[in-house]
């Protein structure tokens, strides 16, 4: 009886032990102080960055890449570092910088096979294209209330243009939790920003637009800027194919969507849709233009006429140019 007792004994501080290893594999002690420091805060990013980066390898078009399962979904080739990176979402990261992370270094959910995963959708499914530079100068910005902002820098993993900056800068934001805990609450950079928030797919509208990095930046503060300086999705709905208000010229705002003004309508979908309204018409547009490269080849009806005249226009057309123009102001 004693020789069992020993041994149980020795079985439970065997398994305690490893336990232990298991659990210190899988969570960083970043969130016992009461206040977090620069060097805390760059430790953990680079950790996160690190593991995420793990075998990732540059495919013959440059484009990184992991094992796939043939449905556009990557994983880790060890099914604990999915759990690993299951912790690291609960521990460390809101689900908005959790999205951010594992679309900047193209990870599918974790949970292998399960029906919690999601679906790339047509947003989503487009890669960022700036990736955290973990030997680059992390920089303190701002220190208070809870909060801690970083200046952090990116480098980017595919060549996007020659024009713009292989080295930048981003921002990423510690908040501390009502249990005391510090999470990443906000990661930014201006280009992957376009594409998380709203473009996706349709960033080669943007990217052929867009020639520095001054003209990202323009377009960012255009439409993806409320009227009180803060950040707003950017993307574009259309209700039918090819069409975001299909109907425009003959319904007024308040007949629209079950009798509903679509309120959902982001400041770019809403300039759009007003711009639609004179493209039906033939307006034409400056070749390099973003409206030239959305009407050009986003839509398959647009025709441009060089005789188009703003009196073409009828009067409801002219009411929902109104409405749509204060429907901008206002956001």
């Amino acid at each position: 009886m004693k020789y069992f007792i020993l041994i149980f004994c020795v079985a439970i501080v065997v398994c305690s032990c490893v336990q232990s290893n298991k659990v210190a594999d899988m969570r960083l002690d970043y969130g016992v102080s009461d206040e977090i420091g620069l060097e805390e805060a760059q430790d953990l990013i680079k950790e996160i960055v690190t593991f995420m980066e793990k075998e990732i390898e540059l495919g013959d078009s440059g484009i990184a890449y992991r094992d796939s399962d043939g449905f556009d979904k990557y994983y880790f080739s060890r099914k604990e570092d999915e759990k690993r990176l299951e912790q690291l979402h609960l521990n460390y990261m809101t689900d908005e910088t959790y999205a951010y992370f594992t679309q900047m270094y193209e990870i599918s959910r974790y949970g292998r096979g399960m029906a919690q995963q999601v679906e790339r959708d047509e947003k989503t499914g487009y890669g960022l294209r700036y990736a955290i530079d973990t030997q680059g100068d992390f920089r303190l910005k701002s220190v208070g209330n809870n909060e801690l902002h970083l200046e952090v820098p990116f480098i980017y993993h595919v060549v996007i243009s020659d024009t713009l900056p292989k080295q930048d800068y981003g921002e990423i934001v510690f908040t501390k939790d009502d249990n005391g805990n510090w999470r990443i609450s906000k990661i930014s950079h201006w280009y992957n920003d376009i594409v998380f928030y709203g473009l996706g797919k349709r960033m080669y509208l943007l990217d052929n637009y867009c020639k520095t990095k001054s003209d990202y930046e323009q377009f960012v503060e255009r439409f993806g800027v409320s009227s009180s300086g803060d950040r707003i999705p950017m993307d574009i709905l259309q209700i039918s194919y090819n069409e975001i208000l299909p109907n425009s010229d003959k319904l007024k705002f308040g007949e629209f969507i079950n009798g509903e003004f679509p309120e959902l309508f982001t400041k770019l979908t809403a300039y759009l849709a007003m711009e639609e309204i004179y493209a039906r018409h033939g307006k034409p547009y400056e070749k390099g233009t973003f409206e030239y490269e959305y009407f050009n080849k986003a839509t398959a009806w647009y025709k441009e006429d060089y005789d188009f005249s703003e009196n073409m226009l009828n009067d409801i057309e002219i009411y929902n140019i109104d409405k749509l123009s204060e429907y901008i102001d206002g956001l």
